[in-house]
């Protein structure tokens, strides 16, 4: 069973762009992303990017997604992800941002119905 992956940023502009913890994803797997964020500014928006974690890989992103940082949540369908480990960013200007996650999981581990 794959593990989700999590981003966690709390809105501190001196933030750095550490990824969330690195995991491995599954060959053939589909994923999906949920995220949201806060902001005291409207119109704000952030990315989540996923990339690969391996040390010698390219920096460039494997899917990127835009969160409107208004407080609803966006659910994404991402699709299949290589069978590699996975980093998660959140990027985007943070001067404004309260809080933001997002979450990269199996389709799979949805709830039914």
């Amino acid at each position: 069973m794959a593990t989700a992956l999590l981003a966690l940023l709390a809105g501190v502009a001196g933030c750095t762009d550490h990824p969330a913890p690195r995991q491995p994803s599954a060959a053939g797997q589909e994923y999906w992303m949920h995220a949201a964020c806060t902001s005291t500014a409207p119109g704000t928006t952030l990315s989540v990017e996923v990339a690969s974690g391996e040390l010698d890989a390219s920096s460039e992103a494997l899917v990127t997604a835009g969160v409107p940082c208004d407080g609803g949540v966006t659910v994404n369908d991402i699709g299949p992800l290589p069978a590699e480990t996975i980093a998660v960013y959140l990027r985007g200007d943070r001067s404004d941002i309260l809080a933001a996650y997002a979450v990269i999981a199996p389709v799979s581990s949805l709830p039914k119905g």
